[in-house]
């Protein structure tokens, strides 16, 4: 006997073709990017994610096997406007671990950071462009250019704890935040931070903006112009002056 032909619906069909599949959790252009990793670079890690990241884009974490220690080898540089979703501070720890600077924030990108503890960098992080630090931890980080951040855009930190950065890191400078020119906001962080012109490392030490260096031809046109004024001068005066007679007058 024949038996009738059963049809299964195609929701399940779909359904058990899809149970099959491993999603990667790093697509290219991807919205949203899951860290799974703490090494330096590769699948699954923090450099990949943000090369990986789409502008506007979110990364995550899901890290398995469970680590709390990302040592970076080279500076990250955000170049897009990005927001990274930390695990919070005493889940994971970015450390920059050859002494550089841990992030950098291009000019133009919008940047959020959340929930990281970022340590030991010569700075932390470096700001050219409009930062968020939220929920996150600063420290151990100093050199001469900058302790936990170097400011030359806008950065707001907010609920978060930078310490131990600029004159007590070792490096020796900077303070918490060395704010050369930008904008500053901070609220409800820890401890409370003080504006200052002296490096602090609890405090935000504000400079104006350097003023833009003339090119090297343009330094010595301006140079010749001052001694050819000066010169100028110095006849004009001896022409004006009363000389005894007898003396040879220019």
């Amino acid at each position: 006997m024949t038996r009738p032909l059963r049809l299964f619906p195609a929701a399940l069909l779909v359904g058990a073709t899809l149970g099959s599949l491993t999603l990667s959790p790093q697509v290219a252009g991807a919205a949203t990017q899951t860290v799974t990793t703490c090494n330096d670079s590769g699948t699954g890690s923090l450099r990949q994610a943000v090369s990986n990241s789409a502008a506007g884009g979110t990364i995550t974490f899901s890290l398995s096997p469970a680590c709390s220690h990302i040592r970076l080898m080279s500076t990250i540089a955000l170049t897009a406007n990005l927001t990274i979703d930390g695990p919070g501070t005493s889940a994971l720890i970015v450390d920059e671990l050859i002494h550089k600077t841990a992030f950098s924030v291009s000019s133009g990108a919008v940047v959020a950071i959340s929930g990281l503890n970022i340590e030991n960098g010569a700075i932390g992080i470096s700001n050219a462009g409009d930062l968020t630090v939220t929920d996150s931890t600063l420290s151990g980080n100093g050199s001469a250019g900058g302790g936990g951040i170097a400011n030359t855009g806008q950065v707001t930190v907010t609920g978060s704890t930078l310490s131990g950065n600029g004159v007590d890191a070792p490096d020796e400078g900077g303070g918490a935040i060395d704010n050369q020119g930008g904008t500053v906001a901070v609220t409800d962080s820890t401890p409370k931070l003080k504006f200052s012109s002296e490096a602090d490392s609890a405090g935000v030490s504000s400079k104006p903006a350097s003023p833009p260096k003339l090119p090297a031809v343009a330094r010595a046109l301006a140079s010749a112009v001052a001694v050819a004024r000066l010169m100028l001068w110095i006849v004009n005066v001896a022409r004006r002056t009363v000389w005894p007679a007898g003396t040879v007058r220019l």
